[in-house]
């Protein structure tokens, strides 16, 4: 008997390459989108430090109150882009967490369909042992002229 060969063997594999390339893809985003929050959070610390600080000087010219407040305008837009970084670092670790689910699904479909066949593969293996049993024991009735062996 032949041995058993599933049929959409290739299609499987490439759906388990698939799946760690999508694992591996995953890793790296979710490491992106933790740097880029961690990005955010460092420069809201660094603006509320400044804030403290320019509380601290009451006596301060135009000139100095001007750098503060322009420093400050350009953290704040700083501190916009970087939020809008993380979004869309989660944008696409979701994506990618999607797409990795997806062929997790397709995969499993695969490796079901695979059992299904191996096992229908296993009861064709069965009945063929049997009926090549079966002929060999005709055949050894046959020989002995209808005598039952012992």
């Amino acid at each position: 008997m032949k041995k058993f060969v599933f049929r959409f063997q290739t299609v499987l594999d490439t759906k388990i390459h698939l799946e760690e390339m999508y694992e591996n893809e995953l890793a790296v985003l979710i490491r992106t989108r933790h740097d880029e929050e961690t990005r955010l959070g460092e420069m809201k610390r660094r603006l509320a430090g400044y804030y403290k600080e320019y509380a601290g000087h009451r006596e301060a010219t135009i000139q100095e109150i001007r750098r503060y407040r322009d420093y400050f305008d350009k953290l704040n837009n700083d501190i916009e882009l970087q939020k809008q970084a993380v979004e869309k670092a989660t944008g696409d670790v979701e994506t990618k967490r999607e797409e990795l689910i997806s062929v997790q699904k397709e995969k499993l479909a695969l490796e079901k369909l695979k059992d299904k066949d191996y096992r229908k593969y296993q009861d064709k293996v069965m009945m063929w042992e049997r009926k090549f049993l079966d002929e060999i024991a005709t055949g050894n009735y046959i020989r002995n002229g209808g005598n039952r062996i012992n």
